[in-house]
């Protein structure tokens, strides 16, 4: 009785491995490379106003940085003022409310300009809650990102 389980287990693999189709691979094509082709590569291009935010976060990333040594932030970057004149991917945005809180935002990175070393950091976080504040109506993709900026209170 061993012997014909162990035929049979023996008989369908071999069933099992005749049933598999070989495939040959199949050479590609060369593509050739049109103005087409490389517009379709780089087709995404950042809106002014989305590379503008980029730049907010990486410059804010800094001051993070700067803060959490102890230093205090010697200026407002200037270029956060263009937010209400940046282009958006969707103009439709650009309304009284995102004009509010762009408001909202650069007073509160003044703020950190004026802040002292015992309000830096509440300072920030504040600049921060706006930023994510304003994520929340307009663009929610962002602001798992945007919340790494907050600095822990001490």
């Amino acid at each position: 009785m061993k012997y014909l389980s162990t035929l049979v287990i023996v008989l369908l693999f071999a069933f099992a491995l005749s049933c598999t189709q070989k495939t040959e691979p199949v050479a590609e094509e060369p593509v050739e490379e049109t103005a087409s082709n490389a517009e379709a590569a780089n087709m995404y291009k950042a809106s002014e106003l989305a590379q503008l935010m980029r730049n907010m976060y990486d410059s804010n990333m800094e001051m993070k940085k700067q803060i959490m040594e102890g230093k205090l932030p010697e200026s407002f970057p200037e270029d956060f003022a263009k937010i209400h004149s940046a282009v958006a991917t969707d103009p439709t945005v650009k309304t009284d409310a995102f004009h509010g809180m762009a408001d909202y935002f650069v007073e509160n990175m003044k703020a950190i300009e004026e802040a002292d070393s015992t309000q830096i950091i509440s300072s920030f976080n504040n600049m921060v809650n706006t930023c994510v504040s304003c994520h929340q109506m307009y663009c929610k993709g962002p602001i798992p990102k945007i919340k790494k900026l907050y600095i822990p209170e001490v």
